[in-house]
């Protein structure tokens, strides 16, 4: 594959003047940015300090904290707002091996 986003769009046809990309890594389950305690690895069981479990992410819940994520971030919240984007694409991978029961890399190209 191409290594940069430019690359990428020029290998896929698509003509453009301006491009930037949003890149993000979560856990599978909701335990970024927050202390928590492992209950059992194994079975996947985690809870917050005070007791309550976390569980792993829906599709909206996935979809919300990255959103949030982006949008809390100068930079990425400008290739979001960019008024010069006419087409974007966005694309999740699971890597199921990770660290955690697993993580999702996350992605959104933004084309102008």
């Amino acid at each position: 594959g191409a290594a940069t986003l430019s690359q990428r769009v020029k290998k896929a046809g698509v003509r453009f003047r301006t491009g930037s990309e949003n890149i993000g890594m979560v856990h599978r389950y909701q335990i970024d940015n927050r202390r928590f305690k492992i209950v059992d690895s194994n079975a996947c069981q985690f809870r917050t300090n005070d007791g309550q479990p976390l569980p792993a992410h829906s599709y909206a819940s996935l979809a919300r904290h990255v959103v949030t994520l982006w949008m809390n971030s100068p930079g990425h919240r400008k290739n979001i707002l960019d008024k010069r984007v006419r087409e974007t694409t966005t694309a999740v991978a699971f890597d199921p091996r990770a660290q955690y029961c697993g993580q999702f890399w996350l992605t959104q190209n933004f084309i102008g």
